[in-house]
């Protein structure tokens, strides 16, 4: 019997690798979104991965390899930082396609310690049209056209030449 305890207790030590199991963050559309995901002490060295989609279903975005702290694809930062034991993801340039699921997960042997990440975009407003505004000098005015008495035409200006 036991065994079976420590068999659990170390089951379920795998399983809440990550401290949080469902996390939702938001963002505005344009500007960057930063998730962070916490996870426990012992995997510092493992290797960490965010993806997209459910825990089934997860394409791997960005992979750290185990040793680099910072890893980079796109628009997509991903930084492990060990001494507090937390996987800090950034994307830039935020999309409204960008929303959805996605997940931060440490690979180990058997059922990854993974937590759920709900992405929101929040659509940008759109910048206010600009209206025709007005000179501050005042242009001066077209030349009139007049006739003189004996028929011929001459321009007026404003301006001597």
């Amino acid at each position: 019997m036991r065994s079976l305890r420590v068999t659990i207790v170390m089951l379920l030590s795998v399983v809440s690798g990550m401290l949080h199991v469902e996390i939702t963050e938001t963002g505005k559309e344009g500007n960057i979104a930063v998730i962070t995901c916490p996870y426990s002490k012992g995997y510092e060295s493992y290797t960490k991965y965010f993806c997209k989609g459910g825990y089934t279903d997860c394409e791997t975005l960005v992979k750290s390899n185990g040793n680099d702290s910072w890893t980079y694809t796109d628009r997509i930062t991903m930084n492990d930082n060990t001494e507090q034991k937390k996987l800090v993801v950034t994307i830039r340039d935020l999309r409204m396609e960008d929303a959805g699921d996605y997940g931060c997960g440490i690979e180990t042997i058997g059922r990854d310690p993974f937590t759920l990440v709900h992405l929101k975009v929040i659509k940008a407003p759109k910048p206010p049209k600009r209206t025709q505004s007005n000179p501050t000098r005042s242009s001066p005015p077209p030349p009139t056209v007049s006739t003189d008495k004996t028929g011929g035409n001459f321009c007026k200006s404003n301006s001597f030449l």
